[in-house]
């Protein structure tokens, strides 16, 4: 009898064990923008003379934490920053912002050659840019108590003679746009944001090209 009350309570046991087993999950991951220019545009621009004589060199995009890290952020109460525990990017956004404006620059001509971080060769001009924010997921409650969010992204560029040093332009890029208050519909946010700022960044880079920068 007693050997048969050792044996249930030691069943008992096994069984609380397997079922506060926590589930497995899988992490989901995320790519940030892509190439920002069709073969069509790619071509055209292989044709065309560029607008600036000059050799351009992007540097890695730069972030300081929390934004330096792979984390899927959102904040959902003032002051507060945290990241979505089962979603996160395939790498920095600063890594992924750093090829996207390679391949966005590459394709829009404005200058003879684009060179990447680690290309060899060398520059006439240098191209730094900073994260300022972002991308993160900010939360809010609507009217009638509706969950709402917007996705934030915003960077400083800064573009400098690699000679001299000398500052030939600096500019803040923002974007803030409403996203499905869920992961994906941040991820997406995100990226139609990059889309944007890497415009706006050719039409600043363009702008610049009429003044010293290719003198």
């Amino acid at each position: 009898m007693r050997r048969l009350i050792l044996c249930s309570v030691m069943l008992l046991f096994s069984g609380c064990s397997i079922l506060s087993k926590p589930e497995a999950h899988q992490t989901t991951r995320y790519q940030l923008g892509a190439a920002a220019s069709t073969g069509a545009v790619l071509a055209a621009s292989a044709t065309a003379p560029a607008a600036c004589d000059r050799v351009l060199r992007i540097q890695n995009v730069e972030a300081a934490p929390p934004y330096a890290s792979d984390g899927l952020l959102y904040s959902d109460s003032p002051q507060v920053i945290d990241s979505f525990a089962w979603h996160r990017w395939v790498t920095t956004p600063a890594t992924m912002l750093t090829a996207d404006m390679l391949n966005s620059v590459s394709a829009a001509n404005l200058y003879r050659s684009v060179l990447g971080p680690t290309d060899p060769g060398q520059a006439d001009l240098l191209l730094a840019v900073r994260i300022n924010e972002g991308p993160i997921q900010v939360f809010s409650t609507g009217s009638g108590g509706s969950k709402q969010s917007a996705e934030r992204l915003s960077y400083t560029a800064t573009l400098t003679n690699a000679g001299t040093g000398a500052v030939l332009g600096t500019r803040v890029f923002s974007s803030s746009r409403k996203a499905e208050p869920n992961p994906y519909g941040g991820v997406k946010a995100a990226d139609a944001m990059v889309r944007k700022l890497n415009s706006d960044l050719l039409s600043w880079l363009g702008s610049l090209n009429q003044g010293d920068s290719c003198r």
